[in-house]
């Protein structure tokens, strides 16, 4: 089910002229999606400290806490029927790591992120009369954990992922 995420290799050529490359490639369960499929990709990562208390007011030294990652997509209509597609009936099980790159034209990929067992958890169709920049659906998902590369291409997790190698 792993793919590419579309035209990261080669940006798309007209005539010879190559169209716009400064954009997002992704894949999300099995489906290439290029910034023409894209409106919107978001994630957040949380973490809530623990902080132990003792008989005094000010709290203990805090503890490594608890990480919450969180991720969307808003995407075009036709990505989505695509997408469809590809996902079994009752999706909302289905685990995937999905792909997220970054490549300015003319440079090497410059940023990666990956969404580390996402799943969707919500989807939110929004269309309207009149509307000028075509159907939209925003996909919510629920992320494990979420891992960062910039150009050295170095996966990290702003929370430990193995906790006997946590720094003290």
């Amino acid at each position: 089910m792993a793919q590419q995420p579309v035209g990261i290799s080669q940006p798309a050529t007209i005539n010879g002229l190559k169209t716009d490359w400064s954009s997002v490639r992704t894949v999300l369960f099995g489906t290439g999606l290029s910034a023409s499929h894209l409106k919107d990709l978001s994630w957040t990562e949380t973490i809530t400290p623990t902080k132990p208390r003792g008989v005094h007011g000010i709290p203990l030294t805090s503890g490594l806490g608890f990480y919450t990652a969180t991720a969307s997509a808003t995407m075009s209509l036709e990505a989505w029927t695509a997408l469809l597609t590809q996902l079994p009936n009752g999706y909302t099980a289905l685990l995937d790591t999905v792909v997220i790159s970054y490549k300015p034209y003319g440079q090497p990929v410059s940023g990666q992120t990956r969404w580390r067992e996402a799943r969707i958890i919500g989807k939110n169709p929004a269309w309207s009369q009149g509307q000028g920049d075509g159907l939209w659906v925003k996909i919510d998902f629920d992320v494990r954990y979420i891992e960062e590369a910039g150009t050295d291409g170095v996966f990290k997790c702003m929370y430990p992922i193995d906790l006997d190698g946590a720094l003290s």
